[in-house]
């Protein structure tokens, strides 16, 4: 028997849950996946981001499971998964900072002092906001004219 409770929304997220298992594969997915805006990719250049630029971003993004819990990779664990020096990391995050893209945090214990940072990624959001609002104007703006295309 089918549940009269669905909702048009809940059936859309079941048909993309559906689509991802299509495109990626259960065991895949069952591995870990990390939601990722399509902006901070489409728009890397006019954000001024390189490939190291987003892939520390998104080493960072597969550790922010909740808004209110900051990732906290070291610079050692992205060097290695990205496969570049320490010091490219350290530089790097810095220029990001600078530039207002992310905000390490000191994270520290009472034994051993000094660990690794958090990394607020809050800046970047901000960053990413008005491209989105632009972005979903255009969107909006094609889907019209398709229907009005379609219309005619």
């Amino acid at each position: 028997m089918k549940n009269s409770d669905t909702t048009p929304e809940k059936s859309q997220k079941q048909g993309q849950r559906r689509e991802s298992v299509k495109k990626w594969s259960r065991p895949v997915l069952d591995a870990g996946f990390t939601l990722v805006p399509t902006l901070l990719l489409t728009k890397q250049d006019e954000l001024g981001l390189d490939a190291i630029d987003v892939n520390i971003l998104l080493q960072l993004a597969c550790s922010w499971w909740k808004a209110d819990k900051l990732p906290y990779l070291s610079k050692e664990t992205l060097a290695k998964r990205i496969g570049v020096d320490p010091s490219t990391i350290r530089r790097r995050i810095a220029a990001m900072e600078k530039r207002r893209i992310l905000k390490r945090k000191p994270r520290t214990d009472g034994a051993n002092g000094q660990r690794s940072n958090f990394y607020n990624l809050r800046p970047l959001v901000e960053l990413l906001h008005p491209l989105a609002v632009q972005a979903t104007k255009e969107k909006k703006s094609r889907q019209a004219r398709r229907r009005q295309g379609e219309a005619s």
